[in-house]
């Protein structure tokens, strides 16, 4: 994939890169996640937002909870594919949403961050 910023379209079932994106500015996420430091060395930085109004329409007052279970699912797997690959993988829930989303570019003022994961490679202590 080419380095950028993409997203998941569920009807087609791809990712697509965002046109007019500038550069993630790493220093920036890095202070809106809470100070971790780590990422200058990430392999790949997924954050994954929900449009609440959206799932609402269809499930009511159980949109709530089932976009964070879902959400759940998808850094579950995260975790599985990065164990099966020993790849290391860390997931983010203390963030500044508002600042995320304006680092992120989305263009979509409905979608919320909701968790971010963090795919990298596991540091090996040799002694």
């Amino acid at each position: 994939m080419e380095i950028g910023v993409y997203r998941w379209e569920s009807e087609s079932f791809q990712f697509s890169l965002l046109a007019n994106q500038s550069p993630i500015k790493i220093n920036k996420l890095e202070k809106a996640i809470g100070g971790i430091d780590s990422l200058k060395n990430a392999v790949g930085i997924m954050v994954i937002c929900a449009d609440f109004d959206k799932v609402a329409k269809k499930y009511s007052n159980k949109a709530y909870p089932l976009v964070l279970l879902e959400a759940g699912h998808v850094i579950q797997n995260a975790y599985l594919y990065c164990a099966e690959r020993n790849l290391g993988f860390v997931e983010i829930l203390g963030f500044d949403c508002q600042e995320v989303a304006n680092i992120i570019g989305n263009n979509c003022k409905s979608l919320h961050p909701v968790v971010i994961g963090i795919f990298g490679s596991k540091e090996v202590d040799n002694n």
